[in-house]
């Protein structure tokens, strides 16, 4: 199909060609523009983010080191506190609930508003302390890690001092040592305050406060610790986590990399940074997250600016590009738009139409050029017309011998098809008829689908005293060669059964290979033919429960509780250029059980492509579906091997004829 041409006109190609380029140039350099102008804006908050964040690590890396010089002196403090009550006051075990830790604070000179004493069990239990609030808590529902922890110092028989952290309910700072009693059933934990340290920790938090203040568009800087499981506090104890940050502030804790969240307040454009900053050389709070709350709506003003400046100058370029390219089009446009109407009238017939020469620039030059085609397209089209006038008469004449020839050919291809659909009906009449099968057979079905009018697959039968003999064969090729094989097949198996009087499959087999290789004269040394045939033959005894079998190529399945017995035939086929085979056609005899069913068949039906992905139905989905049917009557098992392959086949054709018997004994 030609593809449709839209008209178009030059000012509109003008239009597309120039001036929609520069829209286009325009627009990315203003986006260009403004990208670069926002990245620097938002580089530089960003360093100025940085900046605060490192002095803010600057500040507590003084908190730090100033802290660790009041720890020292107390832990020598806490040491000799710690001994002395677990060799003089917690040697016996039956003490150590009931002593009063009050007078003991008191007899070594403890302060009670900064110092107290904690009494722990194995159980991680406090037993006894000076701060009634705590007594009887459980120590190891603070986490499995704290447990182990204590368990540790239990065993490890030895003092250890702990560095500042920040108490969870005041939010000062306190120092923890623990030791175990002698006996190691007990923990001993001090607990003391410093006034030192939170006069340090006071430093720290007017300084972090400060910081804000001396930056026009930052609006505030917090320090929030904690681990991020909803436990994270400030310095400063007014300040908070707006409830929509939560998720944000558990996010940057959680992932340990910074995130920031934009939001319009009271008209103003805030943008929160949470910047993540590791505290692994303190023992104050694992980790803190830095909030720089800052104002952006400067930003965006410059912004806008920015773009009306840019609208501007683009209105102006492109209303001035429109005017120029307009007078420069009608230059153009009035001469062609002219010649446009001879090239009309001459396309409707008026050869006479000469087109008018105008100026000595280019178009002039093309109306001259067009004129002369017009004079040598009006003398080739009255030559044109005779040379019509005479070939028309000629493919006349041709057209007539064609169609006699078509009706001799379809008259011929008639005759050939019917002659088939005859073929047909012989080999119809060859094949064994339904009343004797259901008489021979009575639970038995035969799926015969041939891929053309005629088919190589046949089935055949006969009786012989109380013996059945019924074979599933395959013959070299389909359509009529195919079927020429059947015939000699079928007379074969007769002559061989019916007249020669052999009873037994394998010989028969073998007889048969050596029938059908004399008849097709493959025993001549210049023979060329390599016809023959697969097939499957059973011989049944319905009284002895007795049945023998033997296949060139073709198996036998027998069904039995549920499962596929196989017996493979023989790898050799019946015919062919073998002269001789190396053994004899195996002849297997099989005991029958009530409620058995035996199957023989051809390749068509395995070898059929389908599905989804065109892939072959295949011998195994062939096993699976026959289990799946043997609950079903014998005709039934037809009706669904039927509809089954050709749901499977769906618009691909079949390739090959499809035979197959189904037999069951009761």
């Amino acid at each position: 199909m030609a593809k449709k041409v839209r008209n178009t006109t030059i000012f509109r190609q003008l239009m597309l060609s120039i001036i929609l380029p520069v829209i286009v140039a325009l627009l990315a350099l203003a986006f260009i523009n403004y990208h670069n102008n926002k990245q620097a804006l938002v580089e530089h908050l960003k360093e100025k983010n940085e900046i605060i964040s490192d002095r803010i690590k600057g500040i507590l890396q003084f908190q730090d080191f100033g802290l660790e010089i009041i720890e020292s002196r107390l832990d020598e403090r806490m040491q000799a506190l710690s001994n002395k009550l677990a060799n003089e006051y917690f040697i016996a075990e039956a003490n150590v609930k009931s002593i009063d830790l009050d007078q003991v604070r008191r007899e070594l000179s403890m302060d009670s508003t900064l110092e107290d004493i904690y009494v722990i069990n194995e159980n991680g239990i406090v037993v006894n302390t000076t701060f009634e609030k705590d007594l009887n808590l459980n120590l190891f529902k603070f986490g499995s890690s704290y447990e182990q922890y204590l368990k540790g110092i239990l065993h490890e028989g030895k003092f250890i001092a702990e560095r500042f952290s920040i108490e969870d309910k005041t939010k000062k700072l306190k120092k923890y040592s623990y030791q175990p009693t002698n006996d190691e059933k007990h923990i001993i934990e001090l607990g003391l305050y410093s006034e030192k340290a939170n006069d340090i920790l006071d430093i720290i938090k007017k300084r972090l406060n400060n910081i804000s203040a001396r930056q026009a568009s930052i609006l505030s800087v917090e320090l929030f610790i904690g681990s991020g499981a909803e436990n994270e506090f400030s310095y400063n104890q007014d300040a908070h986590v707006p409830e929509s940050h939560k998720a944000i502030m558990a996010k940057t804790f959680t992932e340990r990399k910074s995130n920031y969240i934009e939001e319009i307040e009271d008209g103003i454009k805030k943008h929160y940074d949470y910047i993540f900053m590791d505290r692994n050389n303190s023992q104050l709070y694992d980790s803190a997250v830095i909030q720089v709350v800052s104002d952006r709506s400067e930003i965006d003003a410059l912004l806008r600016q920015e773009l009306i400046k840019f609208s501007i100058i683009f209105g102006v370029t492109i209303l001035a590009l429109l005017i120029l390219t307009f007078n420069n089009a009608k230059l153009i446009s009035n001469p062609i738009e002219k010649l446009l109407k001879k090239v009309d009238r001459i396309t409707k017939g008026n050869l006479n139409e000469r087109a008018e020469v105008e100026g000595n620039y280019e178009i002039a030059k093309l109306a001259q050029n067009f004129n002369t085609m017009i004079n040598e397209l009006e003398k080739s089209h009255n030559e044109l017309e005779q040379r019509v006038i005479e070939r028309t008469a000629e493919i006349y004449k041709q057209k007539e011998q064609i169609e006699g020839q078509k009706l001799e050919l379809e008259q011929k291809n008639q005759d050939i098809t019917d002659s088939i659909k005859y073929a047909k009906r012989i080999q119809e009449a060859i094949l064994p008829p339904d009343q004797l099968i259901d008489n021979s057979l009575p639970e038995s079905f035969v799926l015969y689908e041939p891929k053309d009018i005629v088919s190589g697959d046949f089935y055949w039968m006969a009786n012989r005293g109380e013996d059945t003999y019924i074979a599933a064969v395959d013959c070299t090729g389909h359509g009529v060669p195919g079927a020429f094989m059947s015939m000699i097949g079928y007379n074969l198996l007769n002559q061989i059964v019916n007249e020669k009087g052999i009873t037994e499959p394998s010989k028969i087999l073998d007889e048969l290979h050596s029938g059908v290789r004399k008849a097709l004269k493959q025993d001549m040394e210049d023979s060329e033919s390599r016809d023959g045939m697969d097939l499957a033959l059973c011989k049944i005894n319905n009284k002895k429960k007795h049945l023998e079998y033997s296949g060139a190529y073709r198996p036998l399945y027998l069904v039995r509780d549920n499962e596929i017995v196989e017996t493979k035939g023989n790898k050799f086929a019946i015919g062919g250029q073998e002269i001789t085979h190396s053994s004899d056609f195996t002849n297997h005899e099989l005991k029958i059980s009530k409620g058995d069913t035996f199957y023989i068949f051809s390749d068509g039906y395995a070898d059929q492509f389908g599905g989804e992905n065109s892939k072959k139905f295949m011998t195994k989905r062939f096993k699976n579906l026959l289990l799946d049917i043997q609950e079903k009557t014998l005709n039934e098992q037809k009706k669904v091997l039927k509809e089954t392959i050709k749901k499977w086949r769906g618009s691909i054709r079949q390739i090959d004829d499809i035979l197959v018997i189904g037999i069951r004994f009761n």
